[in-house]
């Protein structure tokens, strides 16, 4: 579902909601808005050289494995190995995608 629409020229055009440092705070603290976001966009960064590039999508399935974990988590025990593996999961996809050059 992503949209037919080309990269913007400039950060500046990407809006607040598809930009990367959105989606990895979703991703940290409410999963399912990162899946959302995902689901229904692209999801743009800054690379070094200023240029706007397109997150791949296997980023974008991630962020949807990384949803369905979290409402599965709802309904796990508190502190059980499901819930920790979920949380270390959760961080590890963060800082992959975060640190995308």
């Amino acid at each position: 579902m992503a949209s037919a629409a080309k990269t913007p020229s400039s950060y500046s055009d990407v809006p607040w909601f598809r930009r990367r440092w959105l989606v990895l705070i979703a991703a940290l603290t409410v999963s399912p808005l990162a899946g959302l976001i995902a689901a229904t966009g692209d999801l743009f960064y800054a690379a070094k050289d200023g240029a706007v590039k397109t997150l791949p999508a296997n980023f974008k399935t991630a962020f949807y494995f990384l949803s369905a974990g979290w409402v599965i988590n709802l309904f796990m025990p508190e502190g059980s190995a499901s819930s920790i593996l979920f949380v270390i999961g959760a961080i590890v996809l963060a800082l992959v995608v975060g640190l995308r050059k």
